[in-house]
């Protein structure tokens, strides 16, 4: 496989935070190719100090990458997402995938119309060759049933937490464990809504378990406003324990999720 090229939309925070990782993947060449966002003044800042190139908008930003990574707002997600898919793109959404925005109404039709906005992200990616395979045959029939290169990507099963912790630039104190992965019906069942229905404590995860797992991703977000900025903010580090024993990470900057609600 030749060079990975990456294209980012969004030039904040989620873009830093997102470049560290690139920085540090093994085993495929990636590069940074190309960023595009509303202000030109922060693309351009964002290319000059990664050496990638700014586009003004995502249509320009399309013909030059193979994998577009949303670091915007949550209202802008589903828009990207379907406009890189339709260009043949791979798409990396960080959570939250997608939301409910516009005339507030009823939590039952704003969770409604969020699962509709995920599933039509999901229907166009499917339509692009891309399977979601929930066992082994599953996804022995999808390889055969694809024609020319393939990529696969490991899915990751098991139980979620999330692990805040408050940083100033220079150190990283970790609040307690929450959770945030409940299903939409009872018994965990139903769709999967995310960012609803967190909850902290956890009963089988202690919160002394934060230490290890938090000072590790706090470290990177700590190093993160370093170099951003010299202001005081939370950071969002989640992990999936996995049954089998691997964990894999992801890192988030800013409050506002269910689980800092639950804290405050």
């Amino acid at each position: 496989m030749g060079t990975l090229r990456i294209g980012i939309v969004g030039s904040r925070f989620a873009a830093h935070l997102h470049l560290l990782a690139y920085r540090r993947a093994y085993g495929v060449d990636v590069r940074l190719a190309g960023v595009t966002s509303p202000t030109e003044e922060r693309r351009k800042a964002f290319a000059s100090e990664t050496g990638a190139e700014a586009y003004p908008h995502l249509a320009a930003m399309l013909p030059h990458v193979d994998v577009v990574d949303v670091c915007s707002p949550p209202a802008t997600h589903e828009p990207v997402a379907l406009e890189a898919i339709a260009a043949g793109k791979h798409v990396f959404i960080e959570k939250p995938f997608t939301g409910a925005f516009g005339t507030p109404r009823d939590a039952s039709a704003l969770l409604r119309d969020a699962l509709a906005s995920a599933d039509r992200m999901v229907e166009a990616a499917r339509g692009k060759g891309v399977v979601v395979c929930d066992t082994a045959d599953e996804a022995a029939d999808a390889i055969r049933a694809i024609e020319g290169d393939l990529v696969v990507e490991e899915r990751l099963d098991g139980r979620e937490a999330s692990v805040i912790a408050l940083c100033d630039g220079r150190e990283a104190l970790a609040l307690p464990i929450s959770r945030d992965y409940k299903r939409l019906g009872d018994g965990d069942t139903g769709p999967n809504t995310g960012g609803m229905g967190a909850y902290s404590p956890l009963p089988d995860l202690p919160d002394e378990a934060a230490d290890e797992k938090g000072e590790r991703c706090a470290e990177d977000a700590a190093h993160h406003r370093i170099r951003a900025a010299q202001e005081p903010t939370p950071n969002h580090a989640g992990s999936e324990d996995e049954e089998a024993g691997r964990d894999g990470e992801d890192a988030g900057d800013g409050i506002g999720d269910d689980e800092d609600q639950r804290r405050v």
